[in-house]
């Protein structure tokens, strides 16, 4: 066998998860790229048009159903931990609080947290998944506890990384992910949580922190972790190894994705044959997911001799990821569920400029809106009135929600920015006392873009205070360790053969197996909105304003052509979806109905298409 193929699966665990032994230099454009159109088009192939039948019964039923297949500290948890039951008022995906989605988007991050530990146990019962007894129960109990987000989900946790003074979890392996940098905090210092997970505890906690790169002895890590290896009572069990904890923590990952993207399509008002294409595709992807001591790996057919890979070649995880990105596109990202994160962040920023905080410090202002986040008091975080909006689409009919209080001025998508000047001016940043200078508050996330574009508008003696939506997903590489065996071969015999890594096993251990995701340009877009309505209700005149941020973009340089202007303005791009045909007859019909309080009140002086 070839020493470096199987080297990939082999390497021992790096600093961080899935780091893998170094590989040859690759290009971006070399890849093999996964769309969302891929999944769609693969359903479509296959016309797999059967109703989804595993949601039969009612679907609060059916979560509260999951609970008595898990642990008794599981169901410990569920019962009695406060901070779990705060995630019942938490959705899942931050278009849950607009009214295009909204009425289908209802799952929440406790359903989602209870259904994650069920399939890990699924998962874990597999034959081709190696788990002993107790490392099924730590990752059950990981997956409980693995996302526990407040009020609009990953949109709080990037309002939180914008406030300087946020401690740089990035730089500390975790990205912007501060659910989890808090997560595992709470795992630590909650004495009654400690006191229920029990001997499981300290390994819960290992794989919770994994991401974090500091040294062991970083005091700013202890502070948030404890020692490590923590200190234990005499007669505990061993402590997991680095290697388990590791697996464990990938793992954690693929369920992770495999539990919510069920969730968001049986709750998204999908049409039921995309629905049975993704239930069909997570149970393929399941089949050929595999443990290869302690690494993650994805089962393929054996190659024919002489054969080679090539860049064409399917995959039994490639409509996974397309179904994935096929959400991503179509609802996570929409322009309106990105308004979310904006809207969130403006009263924020009000709430930290407010006279009743004073000249607040800034490293008080992250532990001001982390432990009121945490506790759950939104209304000090936010105010009523932002609470108002959010919960819209779960009031009464005439409550206003953000699509009725906020209109476009412009619209743009990937194609009509400038590959030089354009798309890459996208992402500069401006000091943090620049972005105080425009706003009023510090922000370490306000592009050059949004900061010469309030100068521009106070130049001219208007309202400045506009809403940037970078709707843009991200272009990203996705790695996968992938083991080889014959396309019939019996598995436990396989399991056995690959854990046995004997020169005659009639397996090969390959190298990582990349592929590109990548976003239709006509889902990434860019808008500049502004509040359409006074706090009576009535409609302003948002024409001059228009005008003005027109002119700024011809002057600006970074449209291909300034006549997409005028052509590509679209007065509904927070409430009309995307791909409208992939949703239910009934949902596109709402979608297709809904009009703006903004429009319906006037206008606002705005050319309505």
């Amino acid at each position: 066998m070839n020493g470096r193929m199987k080297q990939g699966i082999n390497a021992t665990p790096g600093i961080n998860p899935g780091v893998s032994s170094p590989q040859s230099p690759f290009s971006f454009d070399e890849l093999k790229c996964i769309s969302g159109d891929c999944f769609r088009e693969h359903v479509l192939k296959d016309q797999r048009q059967q109703q989804d039948t595993s949601t039969a019964t009612p679907y609060k039923e059916w979560i509260e159903s999951l609970p008595p297949h898990l642990s008794k500290t599981g169901q410990q948890i569920i019962a009695s931990w406060w901070s779990f039951e705060l995630l019942s008022d938490v959705f899942n995906c931050g278009a849950a609080h607009t009214k295009l989605f909204g009425a289908d988007v209802d799952h929440t991050r406790r359903d989602h947290c209870i259904h994650a530990a069920y399939v890990a146990r699924q998962v874990a019962d597999r034959a081709l998944i190696n788990l002993s007894d107790h490392e099924r129960t730590v990752l059950e109990l990981v997956m409980l506890l693995h996302d526990p987000h407040r009020l609009g989900s990953h949109a709080l946790d990037r309002v939180i990384a914008s406030i300087p003074g946020a401690p740089h979890i990035h730089r500390w392996g975790w990205g912007e992910d501060f659910h989890e940098y808090h997560g595992a905090q709470e795992v630590y210092r909650d004495a009654n949580l400690r006191e229920i997970l029990g001997e499981y505890w300290p390994d819960v906690l290992a794989v919770l922190s994994y991401p974090d790169t500091r040294s062991p002895n970083d005091p700013s890590r202890i502070k948030d972790f404890g020692p490590t290896p923590p200190v234990l009572p005499e007669g505990h069990r061993p402590l997991l190894s680095k290697e388990r904890v590791n697996l464990l923590y990938r793992l954690k990952d693929e369920i992770d994705r495999m539990s919510y993207l069920e969730l968001d399509f049986k709750r998204s008002g999908f049409e039921p044959s995309l629905i049975a294409g993704l239930q069909h595709c997570i149970e393929d992807y399941q089949e050929h997911f595999v443990t290869v001591g302690n690494h993650l790996a994805v089962l393929l057919p054996q190659r024919k001799a002489g054969a080679e890979k090539g860049g064409n070649e399917e995959f039994p995880f490639d409509p996974w990821i397309g179904a994935r990105q096929l959400h991503r596109e179509n609802i996570a990202t929409h322009p309106t569920a990105c308004l979310v994160d904006a809207v969130m962040q403006e009263a924020l920023g009000d709430t930290l400029a407010s006279p009743s905080q004073g000249e607040t410090q800034t490293s008080e202002r992250y532990e001001f809106v982390r432990n009121l986040a945490l506790e759950g008091s939104y209304q000090k975080l936010f105010g009523k009135s932002v609470l108002e909006l959010l919960h819209a689409p779960r009031s009464a009919q005439a409550t206003l929600g953000l699509e009725d209080i906020y209109a476009p001025l412009v619209t743009l998508t990937r194609d009509d920015l400038s590959e030089t000047s354009g798309r890459n001016s996208l992402g500069a940043r401006v000091s943090t006392e620049l972005s105080s200078e425009v706003c009023g508050f510090p922000r370490s996330d306000m592009t050059k873009l949004e900061y010469d574009l309030r100068k521009h508008l106070q130049s001219k003696g208007l309202d400045h205070k506009i809403v940037v939506i970078l709707s843009n997903d991200f272009e990203k590489i996705l790695e996968f360790k992938v083991v080889e065996g014959s396309e019939h071969v019996e598995k436990h015999k396989f399991l056995k053969g690959v854990v046995q890594e004997g020169e005659n096993t009639p397996t090969e251990l390959l190298d990582v197996v990349r592929l590109a995701v990548r976003t239709s340009s006509k889902s990434e877009k860019l808008v500049i909105a502004m509040k359409a309505l006074d706090d009576s209700g009535t409609c302003r005149n948002l024409l001059p304003v228009q005008d003005a941020i027109k002119a700024f973009f011809q002057s600006y340089g970074i449209l291909k052509d300034t006549k997409t202007l005028e052509a590509g303005y679209n007065h509904r791009a927070f409430c009309e979806p995307l791909i409208p045909q992939i949703f239910r007859a009934s949902v596109q019909q709402r979608m297709k109905d809904f009009q703006p309080a903004w429009v319906t009140r006037g206008g606002c002086g705005l050319k309505l298409s």
